[in-house]
C-alpha cells in the first residue's frame, strides 16, 4: 500500500535522499571510530618533578611518577607494632602504595608481616645489621629505652644505606607517630630537584606569627626527604658524627647541628615543609601540653590560624606511648586495627 504523503514527493529529489544516506552512514562510521579510540590504552608520560602535580593531590601520578619521587619508609622494634600498623593503616587509606618499613628483629618482622596481611607483607623487611645490630628482648624495645634510643640513633646509617645502596634514589623517611591525612607528596614544592633534602620544622612556632614556619626553626628528625647526591650523603655522615660527639647523645639536636655546618660548608640546600600542612604535636595538641618540668605550657589556639587542611598529623610534644595514643585517639586518628575511613576533625 502506498500512503498519501509518498506521493507528495517530488521525483528529482531521489539524489537529496541519497545525500541523507551517506550523511547517515558517515555519521554512525565516526561514532564507532570514536568508541574504537576509547578502547585503546593511552600511553601516559611520567611526570616531571617540577609538575604541579605535587601540589594537587587530587591528580596524584600513577605508580611509576611514585616510584620515581621515592618510596615512604619507616623503622621499627616490637615495642612499636601499633603505631607502626596505625602509621601504615593511614597512609592506606589516603591512596599510597610505595611505602616500606624496616624490622629490627626476626621476632618484629614476623609479626608485623601477619598483622599487614600477605598483599603487603614483601613490604615489610628486615634492617640490615650493619645498620642495626642490638637485642631483640621487648624489655629493650619499650618506649624512650635504652633500645630505643639506639634504634634512634641509627636513623643516619638506615637513610645512607637505603638511599645509596638499596633504592639508589630519592627516600622520604618518616616515623611511626605520623598519621597520614593527605598523600605525604600532596603539599611538596614544584621544582623539587633544587633541594637536597625536603625538612618539616618541629620546634614551637613562634606565636608572634602563628602562620610563619622559620626557615631556620628545628628541624625534625622524623620527618624528611633526601635526594641522591653527594651533599646528602656528606650530611648523613656529619649526623652520625655529631650523635657521638654530643653528651646525652641525641639524635635530633645532631641532625640539626649537621644540617647548619652542612648549609655553611657544602652549601646543603633545604626547603622547609609548610607547618600548616605537615603539622607538629606543638600546634596539634595545643593547649593540652604542659611541659614535665612546667618550662612552658601551650595555651594558644594555633587551629585558628590553620589556612589550609594537614597533610600529616605528627605526634611530637608527647612523651611516651600512653600520652602519644591518648591525643591521637581524641582527634579520631588511633587506628592500627582498621583500615577504614576516620572522621579526621578534632573531638
Amino acid at each position: 500500500m502506498t500512503h498519501s504523503s509518498d506521493s507528495s514527493i517530488p521525483r528529482g529529489t531521489g539524489a537529496y535522499s541519497r545525500a541523507i544516506k551517506y550523511v547517515i552512514i558517515l555519521t554512525l562510521a565516526l561514532i564507532a571510530a570514536i568508541g574504537t579510540l576509547k578502547m585503546i590504552p593511552v600511553a601516559t608520560t611520567p611526570q616531571s618533578l617540577s609538575s604541579p602535580i605535587l601540589n594537587h593531590p587530587a591528580e596524584q601520578s600513577t605508580a611509576a611518577s611514585a616510584r620515581e619521587l621515592g618510596p615512604v619508609v619507616a623503622m621499627t622494634n616490637s615495642g612499636n607494632l601499633d603505631f607502626a600498623m596505625n602509621w601504615v593503616n593511614s597512609l592506606r587509606r589516603v591512596g599510597v602504595r610505595e611505602w616500606i618499613i624496616f624490622a629490627t628483629d626476626e621476632h618484629t618482622l614476623g609479626q608485623l608481616q601477619k598483622r599487614v596481611g600477605s598483599a603487603d607483607a614483601q613490604k615489610i623487611r628486615r634492617m640490615p645489621k650493619s645498620v642495626y645490630s642490638g637485642k631483640s628482648d621487648k624489655q629493650h624495645y619499650q618506649y624512650r629505652s635504652a633500645g630505643w634510643t639506639e634504634m634512634m640513633h641509627s636513623v643516619p646509617r638506615l637513610l645512607r644505606w637505603l638511599a645509596f645502596e638499596e633504592i639508589k634514589g630519592p627516600v622520604l623517611y618518616s616515623d611511626t607517630d605520623i598519621v597520614w591525612l593527605d598523600h605525604p607528596y600532596s603539599a611538596f614544592p614544584a621544582d623539587l630537584r633544587r633541594f637536597d633534602l625536603v625538612a618539616s620544622v618541629d620546634g614551637r612556632v613562634f606565636e608572634a606569627n602563628p602562620t610563619e614556619c622559620p626557615e631556620d626553626g628545628s628541624f625534625c628528625g622524623g620527618l624528611m626527604y633526601l635526594q641522591h647526591s653527594d651533599r646528602i650523603a656528606k650530611l648523613l655522615d656529619d649526623w652520625e658524627i655529631e650523635i657521638t660527639r654530643s653528651a646525652d647523645g641525641k639524635n635530633q639536636p645532631a641532625y640539626n647541628a649537621a644540617i647548619s655546618a652542612n648549609r655553611k660548608t657544602s652549601g646543603l640546600k633545604v626547603h622547609t615543609l609548610d607547618c600548616a600542612a605537615y603539622v607538629n604535636g606543638w600546634r596539634a595538641f595545643c593547649p593540652d601540653i604542659v611541659s614535665r618540668k612546667k618550662k612552658f605550657t601551650c595555651k594558644f589556639a594555633w587551629s585558628s590560624y590553620q589556612n589550609r587542611s594537614p597533610v600529616m598529623i605528627h605526634a611530637t610534644y608527647t612523651v611516651g606511648k600512653d600520652l602519644k595514643i591518648e591525643r591521637l585517639k581524641k582527634r579520631g586518628l588511633w587506628r592500627p586495627y582498621s583500615t577504614i575511613d576516620v572522621e579526621l576533625n578534632s573531638s
